[in-house]
């Protein structure tokens, strides 16, 4: 299963794709993981901002152990179950806005294209991360934001709106590092109280 490196191992994998949509568009241009407020800094080139800026926790994971992970009598801390949302603006070479839609249209193309990250894809990118092992595919979905919302976020960046898209990634699960722990054996004898098989001593009940 996946560990801490599992965030930086998606963000990875995102900035590695959309470069390659640059590339494939325009054949050059740089892909940059910077808050919105700072990000733009090269003016003279083709520039596609990739930012995390929120994280949550995945609702269906919160109380599930991993398969195969824990037997019968036995209690697992459940994994860290993470939704990343990236938020994703262009910038064409010489503030071009046409050059910055061409890149738009692009990397959303090939982020619709790869909406299930491959395996492979994530290896390459962070292998240490193990995330290419998880077992529940990571999933990208566009966000359908309404002007309200969009123009909250950006005020938040505390910069000037840019063209741009927003993202979920689902699910990033890290495995716990605490060990699984056994439950005592109770062995009932009858009456108010058990016997703990362990210790031998009674236990109200």
């Amino acid at each position: 299963m996946s560990n801490s490196l599992a965030i930086a191992a998606v963000t990875t994998t995102l900035r590695n794709l959309i470069s390659q949509a640059v590339a494939q568009e325009l054949g050059d241009g740089i892909v940059t993981t910077q808050p919105p407020d700072k990000a733009r800094y090269h003016h003279d080139k083709n520039q596609i901002n990739l930012f995390l800026y929120h994280i949550l926790p995945n609702a269906s994971w919160r109380t599930m152990d991993l398969p195969n992970r824990v037997k019968p009598g036995e209690i697992g801390q459940p994994p860290l179950a993470l939704n990343l949302y990236y938020i994703i603006t262009f910038y064409g070479k010489d503030n071009d806005d046409i050059l910055a839609h061409r890149l738009l249209g692009k990397a959303m193309h090939i982020l619709n294209d790869y909406a299930v990250l491959n395996p492979a894809d994530i290896k390459i990118s962070l292998s240490e991360s193990d995330l290419h092992n998880q077992v529940e595919r990571v999933r990208i979905t566009l966000q359908s934001m309404s002007l309200e919302d969009v123009s909250k976020l950006w005020r938040t960046f505390q910069t000037q709106y840019r063209i741009s898209a927003a993202y979920e990634v689902s699910v990033v699960i890290i495995e716990s590092s605490r060990f699984v722990k056994t439950q005592k054996p109770i062995l009932t004898r009858g009456g108010d109280s058990e016997i703990d098989i362990e210790s031998g001593k009674d236990v109200e009940t």
